[in-house]
């Protein structure tokens, strides 16, 4: 029953080593991210000390679990998971704080990302609203350009057209059209 419970221990420990690493990893990395507010930046460093305080538990706790595992004494076994149950209630409070930390670091991060998701919003109304405003007044120059255009051609051709009119009617062959133009029209 004890080599079973040495073996399950040095399996945990082995574990745990690896687990670690991946945790060290991921603190790294959390330490890389900017933090753009105040709250952010207070309780990332508070996350520092809890995090150095966890890990140094956590480093005892392994010395603790090697030196159980090193023993055969059952008596020095019994002391050293002693202190190793009054190591975890060190632990718990501390693994709380960094829970408690996380979240604010989370309530923090949330309420960022809504007010960055809220003045996109707001950046994307405005812009919608200036772009049916473009467009609004992109149709009304098309239209007041077009109507020009269009009045420069017909007017000239209108005039022509009263003109030869009038001949036809009076068979006043004398009759002066004025030339406003060197165009076509204005050419015929």
């Amino acid at each position: 029953r004890v080599q079973f419970a040495v073996a399950a221990a040095r399996e945990v420990q082995e574990g745990r080593l690896a687990a670690y690493k991946k945790i060290d990893d991921a603190w790294e990395k959390l330490l890389s991210i900017p933090r753009t507010s105040e709250r952010g930046r207070a309780a990332q460093e508070k996350l520092k000390g809890e995090y150095t305080d966890w890990r140094a538990i956590h480093r005892e706790a392994d010395t603790l679990i090697a030196r159980m595992l090193a023993t055969a004494d059952p008596v020095q076994r019994t002391a050293i998971f002693s202190d190793y149950r009054k190591m975890y209630d060190r632990l718990v409070p501390v693994s709380d704080g960094m829970g408690n930390t996380m979240d604010d670091m989370t309530d923090n991060n949330t309420n960022l990302t809504n007010q960055l998701i809220e003045a996109d919003r707001s950046l994307a109304n405005r812009l919608e609203t200036g772009a049916g405003l473009a467009a609004i007044f992109g149709i009304g120059f098309a239209l007041v350009a077009g109507w020009l255009l269009a009045r420069s051609v017909t007017r000239p051709i209108n005039q022509m057209v009263g003109a030869i009119t009038q001949v036809a009617t009076t068979r006043d062959l004398t009759l002066q059209v004025p030339v406003e133009s060197r165009d076509e029209v204005g050419r015929m």
